[in-house]
């Protein structure tokens, strides 16, 4: 976190890019190290399964924020994949989307100059209000609070 905001402070040109590009390294760091825990009772099949969750929230979560929408794609029970991803990960299928959610929700609101409008619309809410909540229940403090942290 020094390094970004080291780089967000300078006067480097194109240091947006610089900074996107160290918080893909610490996202993918974070996503290989995250909550991966293979128990006793974990089999490859199940491991898999959770993988494809990971993988379509990645390419999904501004789009899709319900369990019940990906377990239909992956022709399971939201109660089945959420079993999956609570044995696997030890957190919930939604608690997954949520952390994605907040991730690039607080990217946006440090490092753009997007209304919190929005980017409330940019990840799938349509209804800012709802954003506002869901964010300040996250992570304790409002959008337009966070945002002048």
């Amino acid at each position: 976190v020094g390094m970004i905001d080291e780089l967000a402070a300078s006067q480097i040109p194109n240091k947006e890019n610089g900074i996107q590009s160290l918080i893909k390294t610490i996202l993918v760091y974070c996503d290989s190290k995250c909550n991966l825990t293979f128990d006793k009772n974990g089999n490859s099949h199940e491991i898999d399964l959770v993988n494809r969750f990971k993988l379509l929230v990645t390419d999904n979560f501004t789009r899709m924020h319900m369990v019940s929408k990906y377990a239909e794609i992956m022709n399971l029970s939201p109660k089945y994949l959420n079993q999956l991803v609570k044995q696997i990960m030890g957190i919930t299928a939604k608690q997954v989307i949520q952390e994605h959610l907040i991730i690039q929700a607080r990217h946006e609101l440090k490092f753009s100059n997007n209304s919190i409008k929005e980017v409330a619309f940019s990840l799938g809410f349509t209804d800012p209000f709802h954003f506002s909540s869901f964010f300040k229940d996250s992570v304790g403090s409002s959008p337009s609070q966070y945002r002048k942290e």
